[in-house]
């Protein structure tokens, strides 16, 4: 297989280097909300469904330099807001260790997705 980076202007393409563009899109919702319809839902559309994701964009020679760092950034955002939103709902407030193990796992999910 071959991979390039499209470089884009106005929808038209100017020019192509070897690599890879990863486009992360993250979603955070608790599992009591996941109904059996969501459920069998494909994940893109999941995250689209619930509401508004986090999405960051990379790029990079391997998958490793693509995905990783938007997939944390794009965790770590929505981890933040969906605990922001249960903060209200509910008082309770997760520590930094309990959040930091959080927003791994979901890197690690993203990776491998």
């Amino acid at each position: 297989k071959k991979y390039c980076i499209e470089q884009l202007v106005d929808g038209k393409v100017i020019g192509r280097k070897k690599g890879l563009t990863a486009n992360v899109c993250v979603n955070a919702l608790e599992a009591s909300r996941e109904t059996p319809e969501l459920q069998r839902l494909p994940i893109d559309m999941k995250v689209n469904i619930i509401g508004d994701p986090s999405c960051e964009k990379g790029e990079g020679k391997t998958k490793e330099d693509s995905c990783i760092a938007p997939c944390r950034k794009a965790c770590s955002t929505a981890i933040s807001r969906h605990l922001v939103a249960v903060k209200k709902e509910t008082g309770y407030i997760l520590d930094e260790t309990d959040r930091s193990k959080v927003v791994d796992s979901c890197s690690i999910r993203c990776f491998n997705e």
